[in-house]
């Protein structure tokens, strides 16, 4: 319960210092003419559109859908809770302000306090919950359209010079950062932790809306003896061409991780059964057709599908732990062979 409220605290912050942003920018606007006009007024269509992603995630956290998000929410709170009361100063002065240079010192600064990495975390959930799978890039195009537009002026003040070189480095490195943490850095895909982290609120909505879902594991034949005989380099590239080719044959809304070693995990949050059988058939396929000459490269695959029906998360697990049991009847059946489940 105290995990619940803090996240609902911390996407209600974010909200307002958005909603506080447009705010800001519709002041500015006011006050130009031309082209610098046109500019404030697209910042604030920007901010005000980012309120979509906010709200999205406020209603999931608020119905229990989304687990918290943070290891350290009270820490992230107490940072939000302190722009929060910075940007009401801002918010003060903007109210009278007419100084272009003012305002575009006012303006990094509200950039700067939106580069904060609650920000990059959540608009990756948005990405991957919700129909709308452009919420970071939209951000990465509001930075950047607001760091252009600095770039092309003319007579711009030295320290403002350096706050648009200080912005655009932060923003590299909040989302470097986001991806050490949650991606493995050989594939690319979700490393375990970034998995299993949006997992769970997969798992729900699917449960909410009875979607029929699957978990689908993948390990490659006989890798021990690829590492062995070709040395790790090449078992690399292995593991690379294998999680390239799974990446292609499933959907955005899909999320695929590195389970661990030469085993991928991927979840198809809604899935028609009928599709499986094609999906493994295309993904072992795929693979055979990329290996390298000199060797035959194959996959066992173990699938389980059905709805989740009463505890979304302890089911979800469930599903995993079978379709781990049916990678390995795959490969001591035969190997090169998937085996599908249902559950229900």
């Amino acid at each position: 319960m105290k995990d619940t409220k803090s996240l609902i605290r911390i996407l209600e912050l974010c909200e307002n210092i958005d909603i506080n942003a447009a705010y800001i920018y519709e002041r500015f606007a006011e006050q130009c003419k031309g082209k610098t006009k046109n500019f404030w007024l697209k910042m604030m269509a920007e901010e005000q559109r980012h309120l979509e992603y906010w709200r999205f995630l406020l209603a999931m956290a608020k119905e229990g859908t989304l687990p918290q998000i943070f290891d350290n929410p009270e820490d992230i709170l107490a940072d939000l809770e302190n722009i929060t009361k910075r940007v009401k100063d801002l918010i003060q002065e903007a109210e009278k302000l007419t100084i272009p240079s003012r305002m575009y010192y006012i303006s990094h600064c509200m950039e700067f306090y939106v580069l904060h990495t609650a920000f990059e975390r959540m608009l990756r959930f948005v990405n991957k919950l919700s129909n709308n799978k452009s919420a970071a890039e939209d951000y990465d195009n509001h930075i950047n359209y607001f760091l252009n537009h600095f770039k092309e002026c003319e007579n711009v003040p030295p320290e403002m010079t350096l706050l648009v070189d200080a912005i655009s480095r932060l923003w590299k490195e909040n989302k470097r950062l986001t991806q050490m943490s949650e991606e493995d850095p050989l594939t690319g895909v979700s490393n375990r932790r970034g998995f299993f982290r949006i997992l769970t609120p997969l798992a729900r909505l699917a449960f909410r809306e009875q979607n029929q879902v699957a978990v689908m594991m993948l390990d490659i034949d006989s890798f021990k003896n690829i590492n062995d005989t070709q040395g790790h380099l090449a078992g690399d590239e292995i593991l690379k061409m294998v999680s390239e080719n799974a990446k292609r044959r499933i959907r955005s809304s899909d999320i695929i991780g590195r389970y661990g070693g030469d085993e991928f995990i991927i979840f198809f949050p809604h899935i028609a059964p009928k599709a499986l059988p094609k999906i493994c058939d295309e993904i072992r396929e795929a693979v055979s057709k990329s290996s390298p000459k000199n060797l035959d490269v194959t996959i066992s695959i173990g699938v389980v599908y059905g709805k989740l029906v009463k505890d979304p998360e302890a089911e979800v697990y469930e599903m995993i732990r079978r379709a781990d049991k049916n990678l390995y009847a795959a490969k001591n059946t035969g190997k090169n062979l998937c085996n599908i489940e249902a559950i229900n």
